[in-house]
């Protein structure tokens, strides 16, 4: 029951192991989303204050929120890969799938785009009004797994869309959803891309 909450990246890997200590890399190329939540910190100090179950609360809105999310992305074809705080990283990549007429940075536009009429108007989670921002990136990702004798293993993703996501110039405002320069350019015959007065671009929309 619990392999349904796993990447399907892991589940993959998972079934075809063959056990013992040993690590694997493979790579490929993909897209990733991230998802996050707008002023967190300042949610979670109001919680914090607002008496002895707020923690609780605060988790159930979470809960509420970040189901939505995956929902919408694994519609798209999309594999939740990490609830990292209050964001989320999302993978497309080449599958044998009916999706796989489309190309996964089409897919997962199309998942960015829902995600933002979804939190356009504001949707309440548990009586709180949650905003968040987006950015979609591209290129190779290699998806790395270290497993020891004893069984317990590691799973991560790396590479360059991956590091991208911790540059401040792919940080948009609420509601926005930026994008890298690789994704742009794959998207550049499908989708409405717009500069914004802070530098990075903006997807508007699908043709």
């Amino acid at each position: 029951m619990l392999l349904k909450y796993a990447p399907r990246l892991l589940v993959k890997h998972l079934a075809g192991r063959s056990g013992g200590g040993h690590a694997s890399c493979t790579r490929f190329d993909g897209v990733v989303l991230f998802v996050d939540i707008v002023e967190s910190t300042a949610l979670t100090e109001d919680f914090g204050k607002s008496g002895s179950d707020g923690a609780e609360r605060l988790a159930t809105v979470f809960d509420e929120y970040f189901g939505r999310i995956i929902e919408i992305a694994e519609a798209y074809g999309g594999d939740t890969f990490k609830i990292d705080g209050d964001a989320v990283v999302i993978l497309w990549y080449p599958e044998e799938t009916s999706l796989a007429a489309s190309l996964p940075v089409v897919r997962a536009a199309a998942a960015a785009l829902s995600i933002q009429r979804e939190f356009r108007q504001g949707p309440v989670f548990a009586g709180v009004v949650l905003q968040n921002r987006m950015t979609l990136v591209a290129g190779r990702i290699s998806f790395v797994v270290v497993s020891e004798v004893a069984g317990r293993s590691y799973a991560v993703v790396d590479g360059l869309p991956i590091r991208e996501l911790g540059d401040p110039h792919l940080r948009g405002m609420p509601g926005q959803i930026v994008v890298s320069r690789e994704a742009q350019s794959l998207l550049q015959f499908t989708a409405t891309i717009a500069s914004t007065p802070a530098g990075p671009h903006e997807l508007l929309g699908l043709y």
